[in-house]
């Protein structure tokens, strides 16, 4: 759980798109009740989110979206979600190790409450501000383990810093390395934000290429049109497998470098080749 190349977001206080979302080929969907619920709207909800965990069994892996720290809702979206049977938990704009400590301190309390502290629960950090990109080592360290993607937030990012969105490719390089470099540090998915213009397609092949040339591993997503363009980007291609297939091929490594088409073929190298074909494995059984 809490890998896939595409997560679909999902109103929770729409009904009738979650008991949808699961046919549209995102390998995972994230039910929301942060930013797309209304103040007025976030009670009902979280009682649809509750519902549809325990009653209508949702293809695939889901997480729900709780809200942040700074709100008064997000201790009950917590114990809701677990008491539900909820699995895997997104949580918005942590920024220090504290934050992190304060979700695992709830997580842990509700746990023992409910008698199931051998449940395995997976959270999804993102990451939205300055202050919590450049945490992103130190709030995986405090993580105990909970931790199974970290995600960026680039919004709000781009908000604190008065970054034009759609402005340069380059100008969320440097978030977007560290968040990746901070989640293949601890072995981890790397989940990058949404692109918001769902019409715009062209701008969604180009920005989750860039996510991914960068490092990251899937991207969230607001709109089942976006699946297909984003699970193709983040699937490994035919020319990368029958490369792998060739690098594998030549059996063990351990004796030094060897040649594959006119390249040096090293450790390094041979890794590489075996995370290509795990991947493509994954995604045939995705």
């Amino acid at each position: 759980m809490g890998k896939g190349r595409t997560w679909l977001y999902c109103p929770g206080n729409k009904p009738g798109k979650i008991v949808k979302a699961g046919v549209y080929g995102a390998d995972g969907l994230v039910l929301d009740l942060e930013d797309s619920v209304a103040p007025a709207m976030k009670h009902e909800a979280r009682n649809l989110v509750s519902a549809a965990l325990m009653h209508h069994p949702l293809n695939g892996d889901v997480a729900v979206r709780i809200n942040g720290l700074g709100t008064d809702w997000w201790e009950d979206d917590l114990r809701a979600v677990i008491q539900a049977g909820g699995s895997i938990l997104r949580i918005p704009k942590i920024e220090t190790v504290e934050d992190i400590r304060s979700i695992l301190f709830l997580l842990k309390d509700v746990q023992k409450k409910m008698g199931f502290n051998s449940v395995r629960i997976e959270l999804q950090v993102i990451l939205e501000t300055p202050r919590g990109v450049e945490n992103a080592f130190s709030i995986l360290d405090a993580g105990e383990g909970f931790i199974h993607a970290l995600s960026f937030g680039a919004e709000d990012y781009c908000s604190a810093l008065g970054i034009d969105r759609k402005g340069p490719e380059f100008v969320l390089d440097y978030p977007r390395s560290r968040i990746a470099a901070a989640a293949s540090a601890a072995g981890i998915a790397c989940l990058d934000t949404v692109w918001s213009d769902f019409s715009d397609e062209e701008g969604l092949k180009k920005d989750a290429s860039r996510a991914k040339n960068l490092g990251f591993t899937g991207k969230s997503v607001i709109h089942p049109a976006q699946i297909l363009s984003v699970n193709t980007i983040f699937s490994a291609s035919s020319q990368q497998i029958q490369w792998a297939k060739k690098v594998l091929s030549i059996g063990d490594i351990h004796q030094g470098a060897v040649a594959v088409e006119g390249a040096m073929v090293d450790e390094p190298i041979f890794r590489r080749a075996k995370q290509i074909l795990k991947q493509s494995e994954e995604e045939l059984h995705a």
